[in-house]
Order: C-alpha cells, then structure tokens, then sequence
C-alpha cells in the first residue's frame, strides 16, 4: 500500500500486513486471508487532513495437488506430464521440457522430483511436488554360440544371463536352434530379459551353420578281375579320409578283386574338414571276368594307334560278319570319360576318339557286347 504526503498516521482495527510508504513498512499484523480496512490522515503544515478509508484483501492460496508418478523404464519414449489439478498449471523438473514433456533418456535414471505450479485468477501461486522414479535396464549378456555343421542335431541355447529370458532368431522356436531349418551361413540370435520392474534388455550373438564336405567318387564302373581302378575322394578343405571297407585313410585307394573277388562291391569314403563337419560318397566298382579278344565271338582284329597320343585316336575293328559293339574308355578313376552304344560294323570300321580334353594319363579302352569283351590300354601323353 503506498500513501503520499509529508506527515502520515494509520489507525485501524489491527492493523494487517504490510504497509510501504516511500520505502518504509508498517505491519499490519494479519496474515489470514479476508478483507480488512485502514485510515489515514495526512498533516501539512500543522494541519492534519481528512482520513482516507483503504481496504486490503488477503486471498487464500490455490490448492493445488500433483497425483504420484508410475515409474518408468529409462528406454521409455518422452511422454506429457499428467496429474496436477487445477488444470493449466506448469510442470517443471528434471528431463522436463516445454509443453509438461518428461523424456527419461534425458532425465536419466533414479528418482526425479517433479513440481507442478499453478496461478489462479488472483494471480496467488501453489505448487505440488511428486517424486517420478526412473529404471535403468537390466544388464544383459549373452556368451557366444559355436559354429554347428547342417547336419547337427536341434539343440537348447544357453549362455543368456539373467536366467529367464528368451531366445530369438532364424531357425529358433522354443529356445532350441535347428541348424537345419537355419540353413547355411551366419544367422543372428538375441537374448531378450525382461527384469521385475518391466524393463526390457537385449543381447546379441552369431551362430554360423557349416556345409558338409562333398566328395565325389564318380559314376559306378565296371573293370576286369584282372585291372585295378583309382577311387578319388580328394575334396577341397579336407583334412582326413577314412574309406570303407579297408579302414585306409588317404585321400585315393586302388582296389582290385584282391580281397573281393567278382561280382559288385561298395566303396565309402568319409570326409571331415576343418570345421568338423563329415560328409560321404559311395561308388559300386563291379568286377568281371572278362574273356579275351579271342572269345569276341565274330571279330578278327581290334586295334588302337596312336598309341601313345595327345588325344586324338583312331580304333580299327574287323570283323566277319556285321556285329553290334559298344566302346567305353575309363579314366584312372573309373569314370567314364568317351562311350558309343549300338556300332554296327561290318567287314571294318574306323572310329575316332576324340579325348584332347582329357589330361594326361593311362585309360582303359573296351570294346563288348554280350558275347565277350576287348580291353586296351591308352596313354595321353601332352
């Protein structure tokens, strides 16, 4: 309340608050809200005026109340404040920005005191303070899975820390992985742990799924009980060979009817790489007890030059009558590398064999029909 004049006086009821005049205070003595009344009178020169009536008001303070705060996980999208009544008060605190927003990213985690101010008509301030409590997330790990071959079993994953979670990822249903339904390559895995006050942690890890070694033995091959034949398994990124029968671990064998005898026989080969993982070929080696040129019923003379060559043959066959023949040539593998069925010849034929894409080395040529069987041996030299 500011008055002028030189000389001043107040009397009153008791007086209220807090008078100012020019700087100076004079209390009232009232602090409860209500209306309360006071008179001044102003003496200049001497002459005191009449007493000027003013009225002083005191307002209650607004209530104001700031309903308690969910706690919330520190990951949590920035959210609007709510809760403080009466409406169109302010929100202030930490992680608290412009428009009531509480981001708890910004606010980090622990317990934030959030204030809510509210003004009333009167222009009278209260405030309401609650306590907003911000989770950290929980410490997830997740140890690292070994690389599995396509073949392995389904197994449980383990190594997810906190105990209780859950597995996730390609080729993973109900914690257990399946290398197969994964298929070949890397694949990612998560750990997913949901802690007690509903905070959400992951945890990632890599399972690479390996392919199996193929080896190849060829196509199935039929000799004489009086040749041998080179079974290959040599495969790229091998590291062992165990072939069966025979227990031999090299990367080629010979086999012949030592040991068998005729008829058709099975051959295995199992190989195992670096990372592991096995896998198998098999090839029937069938050995006959071939007749001579002699029981060739119906020709005269077969031969074969040049022999030694590149690659380029020529097989003259006579004959006494027209005869239906099939030509074969094997690799040193078995593998049949040059064949014509159903050549009728009569009187003589001249056939050419074409093997310049063959590399160099020793083949096998036969000549048969169901009456017997001609083998010679062929060599590429380049």
């Amino acid at each position: 309340l500011f008055v002028w004049g030189d000389n001043i006086s107040w009397y009153s009821d008791p007086l209220l608050t807090t008078l100012v005049y020019f700087g100076n205070s004079f209390p009232t003595g009232h602090t409860d809200p209500g209306t309360y009344t006071y008179y001044a009178t102003t003496t200049v020169a001497g002459c005191e005026g009449e007493a000027t009536e003013v009225s002083l008001t005191i307002f209650e303070l607004p209530e104001v109340v700031l309903s308690p705060f969910d706690a919330v996980c520190v990951d949590a999208p920035a959210f609007a404040l709510s809760g403080g009544t009466p409406e169109g008060g302010t929100y202030t605190g930490d992680g608290v920005t412009t428009g009531g927003i509480f981001d708890p990213a910004v606010a980090g985690p622990g317990m934030h005191e959030i204030t809510y101010t509210y003004e009333d008509a009167n222009g009278c301030v209260n405030d309401s303070t609650q306590t907003i409590t911000v989770n950290d997330l929980p410490v997830v790990t997740f140890d690292p899975v070994p690389a599995v071959c396509i073949d392995a079993d389904p197994f449980t994953l383990t190594g997810g820390m906190p105990e209780g979670g859950i597995y996730s990822g390609t080729g993973v249903s109900n914690g257990s992985f399946d290398p197969a339904a994964a298929g070949l390559g890397t694949h990612d895995l998560t750990y997913t742990y949901e802690d007690a006050n509903g905070c959400i942690n992951t945890a990632g890890q890599t399972v690479t799924v390996n392919p199996l070694p193929e080896p190849d033995l060829g196509a199935d091959t039929t000799i004489c009980s009086s040749q041998s034949v080179v079974l290959d398994g040599t495969t790229a990124g091998a590291v062992s060979y165990m072939w069966q029968p025979g227990g031999q671990t090299t990367a080629q064998i010979t086999v012949d009817t030592t040991g068998f005898g005729l008829g058709i026989h099975t051959f295995v080969v199992t190989v195992t790489d670096a990372n592991g993982c096995s896998g198998s070929d098999a090839v029937n080696v069938e050995f006959e007890d071939c007749p001579g040129i002699g029981e060739l019923a119906g020709v005269n003379n077969i031969s074969l030059f040049p022999n030694p060559g590149q690659g380029a043959f020529s097989l003259r066959i006579e004959t006494e009558k027209a005869l239906e023949l099939n030509v074969k040539v094997y690799n040193n593998r078995g593998v049949s590398v040059y064949e014509q069925e159903g050549l009728m010849v009569t009187g003589m034929e001249q056939l050419s064999i074409d093997l310049n894409s063959q590399p160099s080395g020793i083949y096998m040529v036969n000549v048969y029909n169901k009456q017997g069987r001609w083998i010679e041996k062929l060599v590429i030299r380049k």
